[in-house]
């Protein structure tokens, strides 16, 4: 389990070993709450990262600057798929957990993300 503080970066690092040439791969993740809802699924062909084919070992990271998510569990999903989204070559569903803790940056504290936005009082009240 890794721990990872909220608005703090994010990064997973995808190793695969492709034993023949896959023309066209798509990487894709998901993250989940504990109680499984899918909170997000971002894939390299919906970001427009055209591979044309790998072959062999390599590396695919997903990064993400500052983590929206607040203090919970995750469950984390990667796959790799053809560019038709029908075939995987490999999936691995709700395999990896891991949790984020408080941040001292982050002053939202209930639900489950959250959202950079600003407080305005026009009452002059309060100020």
């Amino acid at each position: 389990s890794e721990f990872i503080k909220t608005g703090g970066p994010f990064r997973v690092r995808i190793e695969y070993n492709a034993h023949s040439k896959v023309n066209r791969p798509v990487f894709g993740i998901a993250i989940y709450t504990e109680n499984g809802i899918h909170l997000t699924g971002p894939n390299t062909h919906k970001h427009g990262i055209q591979i044309e084919s790998v072959e062999g070992k390599g590396i695919v990271e997903y990064q993400v600057e500052s983590l929206p998510l607040l203090p919970g569990t995750y469950l984390f999903s990667a796959a790799i798929y053809d560019v038709s989204g029908f075939h995987a070559y490999d999936h691995w569903e709700q395999c990896w957990k891991f949790h984020v803790i408080e941040s001292e940056a982050v002053p939202e504290r209930y639900g489950i993300m959250a959202i950079p936005a600003r407080w305005r009082i026009e009452n002059g009240k309060g100020q």
